[in-house]
């Protein structure tokens, strides 16, 4: 649980969107971001200044569980089990949120291929999705560990 809460938290939460929050072109050319601000195409900024309103969003509300995850683990304590049944349940949300808006991209019309669902799909499930249905799994499993 620990080593998904610092790479799940650590790399792609606090550094990659903490990144994406102070330094937009940096994070893009790591491509943890996919759309630049200097488009000439209107939705990729438009989906740009949405990821990066996420990406405050994921500092100030993820960063604080993330931290109260791994000391309430380490602790042993159930702030740790809380905090982290919440963390996961935002990592599945913002799988699926991420993917729901690319394919309605395709849906409504506005984007004629399914390039970018492909093209982020597999980093959300990988970096997101799973790693937040197995932090839940593991949490419920061990439940007594916080003396519950």
């Amino acid at each position: 649980m620990l080593a998904m809460l610092f790479v799940g938290g650590g790399v792609f939460t606090i550094f990659g969107q903490g990144l994406s929050l102070f330094n937009w072109d940096a994070a893009l050319r790591l491509r943890l971001q996919e759309d630049s601000r200097r488009s000439q195409d209107p939705l990729e900024r438009t989906m740009g200044a949405i990821s990066q309103g996420e990406a405050v969003a994921d500092v100030a509300v993820q960063g604080v569980l993330i931290l109260l995850s791994f000391v309430g683990i380490l602790l042993r304590n159930p702030v740790g089990f809380v905090a982290g049944i919440a963390q996961g349940v935002i990592w599945i949300y913002a799988t699926f949120l991420v993917l729901a808006q690319r394919w309605m991209l395709y849906r409504w019309g506005i984007v004629n291929n399914l390039a970018r669902l492909k093209h982020v799909a597999p980093a959300m499930l990988l970096a997101g999705g799973i790693p937040g249905a197995l932090m839940i799994i593991c949490l419920v499993a061990n439940i007594g560990f916080f003396g519950w």
